[in-house]
C-alpha cells in the first residue's frame, strides 16, 4: 500500500513541498491578525506558491530528468576514467557532452573519424547505426558503454511515466574506433 510506495521513493521531494505548505499555512494563519491587508497577503502567498514550484522543479525535478542527458553521462564517465581526452562525435550531436567535458569535443563527420583512428584509438560518441556503419567499413570499434538518452527539451507525458519510458528512450553509445591492426 502507501507504506511500499514510500519506501520506494525519495521522500525529500514530500518533505520539501510539505514544509513550503506548512509555512504557507502558517504565514496565512497570522497574517490575518497581524493587519496584514488582503492584497499583500495575496502577493505573498503567491509568491510562497511559486519559490515552492521553482524549489521542486530546480531542487529535484530537472536533476531526474538530466540523467537522460547522456552527452553529461558520457562526460562524467570520461572525466573520471580519462581525464582531458578528446572525444569524436557525429550527428545526431549532443552539447551537454561538450559542456560537461574536461577535455576537446570535436564535431566532426565519419571520414575524419575513420582518418583520425588509423594510427592511435580514439573515443567515439555516437549511435548504434553509425557504429554499425564503422563496423561495416571494416574500422575496429569497441563498445565501451552505453547511455539511454531522451531529449529533455521534446519532453512528453509518457516519458515522466516509469513503465512506459523505455518507449521514448534511445541508446547512444560510447566507442573505442581504431586502430586498424
Amino acid at each position: 500500500g502507501l507504506w511500499g510506495l514510500m519506501y520506494l521513493t525519495n521522500f525529500r521531494p514530500l518533505v520539501y513541498v510539505l514544509s513550503m505548505a506548512i509555512l504557507w499555512g502558517l504565514f496565512w494563519k497570522k497574517a490575518g491578525p497581524a493587519g496584514i491587508g488582503q492584497p499583500v497577503r495575496l502577493i505573498i502567498s503567491t509568491s510562497l506558491a511559486a519559490i515552492t514550484l521553482y524549489g521542486f522543479l530546480n531542487l529535484y525535478f530537472y536533476p531526474a530528468l538530466l540523467q537522460y542527458q547522456s552527452g553529461q553521462q558520457v562526460a562524467k564517465q570520461v572525466n573520471q576514467q580519462q581525464p582531458g581526452k578528446r572525444i569524436y562525435q557525429t550527428n545526431p550531436l549532443s552539447y551537454s557532452l561538450d559542456f560537461y567535458s574536461d577535455g576537446p569535443v570535436r564535431y566532426t563527420d565519419r571520414a575524419e573519424v575513420v582518418e583520425a583512428a588509423k594510427d592511435s584509438a580514439i573515443l567515439y560518441y555516437s549511435t548504434r547505426e553509425q557504429r554499425d556503419t564503422l563496423v561495416a567499413m571494416g574500422v575496429p570499434v569497441q563498445v565501451v558503454d552505453s547511455f539511454a538518452h531522451y531529449h529533455i527539451s521534446k519532453l512528453k507525458i509518457g516519458f515522466l511515466l516509469p513503465d512506459k519510458r523505455p518507449k521514448y528512450l534511445q541508446y547512444r553509445y560510447l566507442m573505442e574506433v581504431g586502430p586498424r591492426p
